[in-house]
This record gives structure tokens, C-alpha cells and sequence, in this order.
């Protein structure tokens, strides 16, 4: 679970260790493709949920639903694609 990171270095160093990002195939190329899986094609990254300092005092909390094709693959495997958030209980502030 990533704290921070830009998209690219998420992307490069997920690739470099041998499992990319499903769906990312500028650096995982055809490993980061599941033959069979609805979506796959389709690059598996996504800020579910980002949280900073809001200028006028306390936090900005913004959360974002799976896009259709997470949702899709998530439920070819068996996940609900309306799960609330999973890690709301974990403090990573």
C-alpha cells in the first residue's frame, strides 16, 4: 500500500521486480496481461483514495469508486466492486 509515489515510479519499480501492473504494458509489456480476464488490457492503477492538508485548516479527503474496467476485473475474481473503502481502518497519516 503506497503512502506516495508518482505514477511512474509506482509503474518502473512494481516492473523491475518482476510483477508489473496489470494492464501496463509500457513497462510490463506481456506479462502485464491475464489472458481471458475482461479488462486486463487496461492499466490496473488507481488512487482510491487521497487525503492533504487543506489550506484553511484540517484535512481534504477525496475518494474515488473503482473506474469500469477495475470493477470488472475485480468481480471476474470474485470481489465485490462496492466494497467501502478496505483500508479506512488503517492510520497512515
Amino acid at each position: 500500500m503506497p503512502v506516495t509515489g508518482r505514477t511512474h515510479q509506482l509503474r518502473v519499480h512494481c516492473a523491475a521486480i518482476g510483477t508489473p501492473i496489470l494492464g501496463d504494458f509500457k513497462y510490463g509489456e506481456a506479462a502485464a496481461h491475464l489472458a481471458g480476464v475482461p479488462g486486463s488490457r487496461k492499466l490496473h492503477l488507481h488512487a482510491r483514495s487521497l487525503s492533504m492538508p487543506h489550506p484553511l485548516g484540517g484535512r481534504l479527503q477525496v475518494t474515488a469508486p473503482l473506474p469500469p474496467h477495475m470493477r470488472q476485473t475485480w468481480e471476474f475474481f470474485g470481489f465485490a466492486g462496492d466494497l467501502e473503502d478496505p483500508f479506512a481502518e488503517l492510520d497512515v497519516a
